[in-house]
C-alpha cells in the first residue's frame, strides 16, 4: 500500500513540474508568432497533421520552417526564448555549441550550406492550452521536436543532437 502512494505522489510531482513548462512553451510560441510578418508566418506555421512533422533530418539540407537568417534580432530573441523553454540549460548550451560548429565547417569546406543561421523553427498547429500543437528546431546535427496536448502533456521526440 505504501508503494502505491509513493507512485501516486511521484506521478503528481512530475505532472506539476511539467505543466509550467508547457504553459511557458505555449506563451513563448505565441510571443514569437506575434512578432512575425505575414510571409514569415507562412513559413513558420504548418498544420499539425502536416507530413512535414515526420520529415526530419540532421544533415545540412533545405528545410521547411523559418530560418534564423530570416529573423530580426528581436524575433531571434523570442525564438531562442522558446528554445530555452523547451530544453534544459545543458541542452540549450549543447544546441548552441553544435550550431556554432557551422562556422568551423564553413571555414573548412567553404560551402554556403554551412551557416549557423540556417537553423529552422517550425510550429505545427496553433499554440494553445486546448488541442494539440507542436514545434521543431532543426539544422545540421540538431533535430528537436515537441508536442503539447491540451496544455497538459509534452512529448519531446524525436530528439537528436550530434556533432
Amino acid at each position: 500500500m505504501k508503494r502505491g502512494w509513493l507512485v501516486i505522489g511521484m506521478a503528481l510531482a512530475l505532472a506539476t513540474a511539467v505543466v509550467p513548462q508547457q504553459t511557458e512553451m505555449t506563451a513563448a510560441a505565441k510571443a514569437l508568432m506575434s512578432m512575425l510578418e505575414p510571409e514569415q508566418l507562412k513559413k513558420i506555421q504548418l498544420p499539425f497533421d502536416s507530413d512535414e512533422r515526420f520529415n526530419w533530418y540532421y544533415i545540412p539540407r533545405e528545410r521547411q520552417g523559418l530560418p534564423l537568417k530570416q529573423m530580426t534580432e528581436r524575433q531571434r530573441t523570442a525564438a531562442f526564448l522558446l528554445l530555452h523553454v523547451g530544453l534544459s540549460p545543458k541542452g540549450y548550451n549543447k544546441a548552441e555549441s553544435i550550431r556554432s560548429l557551422e562556422i568551423v565547417l564553413h571555414e573548412i569546406e567553404q560551402a554556403a550550406r554551412r551557416d549557423p543561421e540556417l537553423y529552422y523553427f517550425t510550429i505545427f498547429g496553433d499554440p494553445s492550452d486546448r488541442g494539440t500543437w507542436g514545434w521543431r528546431y532543426e539544422g545540421h546535427h540538431i533535430s528537436q521536436h515537441w508536442t503539447v496536448v491540451n496544455g497538459a502533456a509534452v512529448s519531446t521526440t524525436p530528439a537528436f543532437f550530434g556533432a
